[in-house]
């Protein structure tokens, strides 16, 4: 059975995501921040980044260690970081 968890019910309540380009041996790294408990999403896609994620931490620090840890992975180029301040949704 799979659930879906809201981050914000066990401390994950700043999300942030970003971009990056792995390199052609950068498969493992895509696998290792797949299975980060702050991942959220990720996805291969086309353009100007190779690969889209978000993620999820308890406090902006957080995010920023996450950030920084995407950083030092090696084969992994990040392009593009940023901080959700709020998200939106329209009126039903």
């Amino acid at each position: 059975m799979t659930a879906l968890l809201d981050p914000e019910a066990v401390g994950m309540g700043r999300h942030g995501g970003f971009t990056a380009r792995p390199a052609a041996k950068g498969a493992a790294a895509v696998a290792g921040i797949a299975g980060w408990e702050h991942t959220r999403f990720l996805a291969r896609c086309l353009g100007g980044a190779d690969l889209v994620g978000t993620v999820a931490a308890g406090s902006v620090a957080g995010l920023g260690t996450v950030f920084e840890r995407l950083r030092a992975l090696p084969g992994v180029r990040v392009t593009d970081t940023w901080i959700r301040l709020d998200l939106v949704t329209p009126a039903l």
